[in-house]
């Protein structure tokens, strides 16, 4: 069954990846010294998304060079803080190389509805 799951979420991220591609373009932004695109963004929520996807999947909503838009779901694990799960995000993108901030996370009204929207900021050192 574990060898089902895995494959199913690497041909997510394949999709994913495909989808990212057809729908931004390769605007980059110098941070770090190194180019950023949307898609080493979408290869951290890819990664992001394949150890962490039972409990919460990321997904890529918008881009521009400085900022990226990502859009949590799931059932999360509440007692170990929805922000958690948003934060795991920033250290991978930082363990590829990115450096990242949280701006901003946008929360429901409802804080029982199992979707949160996290704005990321690209840095330079």
């Amino acid at each position: 069954m574990l060898e089902i799951l895995t494959i199913w979420l690497d041909i997510a991220c394949v999709a994913l990846d495909l989808r990212m591609r057809e729908r931004y373009t390769p605007q980059t932004h110098m941070a770090a010294g190194l180019k950023v695109s949307a898609e080493r963004v979408s290869e951290a929520i890819c990664e992001y998304n394949r150890y962490r996807g039972a409990k919460a999947r990321a997904e890529l909503l918008s881009f521009d060079g400085a900022r990226a838009v990502v859009k949590f779901k799931g059932p999360f694990c509440y007692t170990c803080g929805v922000l958690d799960w948003v934060e795991d995000l920033k250290y991978l993108m930082e363990s590829m190389g990115l450096r990242a901030e949280v701006e901003e996370v946008v929360e429901p009204r409802d804080p029982q509805e199992a979707w949160r929207v996290a704005v990321f900021r690209l840095v330079s050192p």
